[in-house]
């Protein structure tokens, strides 16, 4: 339910979103426009760390807006408001039909501040902090944001008094989410796998069949960063439009995002579909500089 209901739909309209945005930009026409709004609150409404790429595409809109005077590609930050607009009413809904209100929740802070944390099983890593400090405070939404930001002040002071350790803690968070190949899926989806009646599902997540899975991913994922590397590379020399590179800005966007919040390899799973492209792209580049090599060495030239 988490990946398929969660990260794999909301990835997919985000992507389709940035499409129809683009569309519209270039064509005017106004069905791309309605396309790339329903799928920008759909897939908000299915995550909300969808407003990442959908803030890269803003990005875009705004460069272009001022680099070539194309006023109505300011629109779309006007159009980012939106899905924030429907989720609010979506939450509204339910207090009408419910008779109850719905609080603020656990605020953002709180879960920076798990962010900072390091446990034995990693930098960053989800520990129940959050709902433990929310709870403690009887859920009073700013007892807890200041819980939170004081220690985020403490820790921002002890990684000041130790850069050393501060360099060490984010390498080690950075690790376990951009270069774990499985993404958590086999974790976070085989907890009760051993009691499962089917010898199939104990061999998938216990057998070879997992080994052979995560070594297949392992090389895919340095295939992904190798050859994007090469885009980007060759793209930096090309100068191509910021258009182009609409993708790689969200993922800088979820890189920088995945400093802050609550580390978990799960999250990069939509980013890692974003550079998918670019791997193409690096690929041809490479290809192509090789073609041309060789004909040099062929005609002597």
């Amino acid at each position: 339910v988490t990946y398929v209901y969660g990260d794999l739909c909301s990835a997919a309209l985000c992507l389709a979103a940035m499409w129809g945005g683009l569309r519209w930009n270039v064509s005017s026409k106004r069905r791309y426009l309605v396309i790339s709004l329903v799928c920008a609150v759909i897939a908000t409404l299915a995550r909300e760390n969808s407003l990442i790429p959908l803030i890269a595409l803003g990005i875009v809109f705004a460069v272009i807006a001022l680099a070539r005077l194309r006023w109505k590609a300011l629109l779309w930050g006007l159009v980012l408001l939106l899905p924030l607009l429907c989720g609010n009413a979506v939450r509204r809904g339910y207090e009408i039909r419910s008779g109850r209100e719905i609080g603020d929740g656990i605020p953002a802070e709180a879960w920076i501040a798990m962010g900072m944390q390091g446990e034995w099983g990693g930098s960053g890593i989800y520990n129940g902090y959050a709902e433990s400090i929310f709870g403690s405070t009887d859920g009073d939404t700013e007892l807890t944001r200041d819980i939170a930001r004081e220690y985020i002040r403490r820790r921002v002071g002890e990684f000041r008094e130790n850069p050393a350790a501060m360099r060490e803690f984010y390498r080690y968070k950075i690790l376990e989410q951009w270069s774990e190949p499985s993404y958590a899926s086999l974790t976070l989806t085989g907890k009760r796998a051993d009691e499962a009646e089917s010898e199939l599902t104990r061999l998938v997540y216990f057998g070879w069949p997992a080994d052979a899975l995560c070594r297949f991913m392992n090389y895919y994922q340095n295939i992904v960063y190798l050859f994007v590397f090469c885009y980007a590379v060759g793209s930096w020399r090309r100068r191509e439009g910021i258009e182009s590179v609409l993708l790689l800005i969200a993922v800088i966007g979820g890189f920088l995002f995945s400093l802050l919040w609550e580390a978990k390899a799960r999250y990069v799973i939509p980013y890692m579909m974003f550079l998918v492209p670019y791997m193409a792209l690096g690929m041809d580049m490479v290809q192509r500089g090789l073609l041309r090599l060789w004909r040099r060495e062929s005609t002597g030239e």
